[in-house]
């Protein structure tokens, strides 16, 4: 097997590989974090990743359209959809016209979907708990904070990006 070597890069290029930039290790966290919740939810309350996540956020603050819900979960509104669709299949959302607006839906839980909340909602505060286990209060403080301004920075760099031309991002 030959050796393998890096690709050079140019001198004005200060990072030291792809695993080393911040996006990278957000990455990674989410991944990981995300795989281990999934896991356990799944045995919890036996749904998928998407599904139990639609759950967690209709059950924080409901009811809640379809696009506000894609908003607050960070993602496209035809992937909230089918998991609102196979979540009411299962009988643990309810779909109901809209009371601010005749073409929107509103979307809330069932009885059977609070049930599942509630179990969903206690593990996830445990979980939490176990995964900053080791930082201080002041340091979860500022994790939040820094989150809650990542969160934003990104939210505002997808904007950009969307009205950007194709081949024109990063430039």
């Amino acid at each position: 097997m030959p050796a393998r070597h890096a690709i050079p890069r140019p001198a004005s290029e200060s990072w030291t590989s792809t695993e080393a930039l911040p996006g990278s290790k957000i990455i990674v966290a989410a991944n990981l974090i995300g795989r281990s919740a999934a896991q356990r939810y799944r045995r919890l309350v036996g749904l998928p990743r998407l599904e139990w996540r639609i759950l967690a956020l209709v059950g924080e603050r409901p009811p809640c359209s379809l696009n506000e819900l894609a908003r607050r979960a960070g993602l496209d509104k035809s992937q909230i959809s089918r998991g609102v669709s196979s979540l009411v299949v299962r009988k643990l959302i309810r779909r109901e016209p809209s009371r601010r607006s005749h073409r929107e839906i509103e979307i809330s839980l069932s009885r059977e979907g609070i049930r599942l909340y509630r179990k969903l909602i206690s593990a996830a505060v445990a979980r939490n708990e176990e995964l900053l286990a080791g930082f201080s209060p002041g340091e979860r403080a500022m994790l939040d904070r820094l989150f809650d301004r990542l969160i934003e920075r990104a939210r505002q760099l997808l904007r950009q990006d969307h009205h950007r031309s194709p081949g024109r991002i990063g430039r």
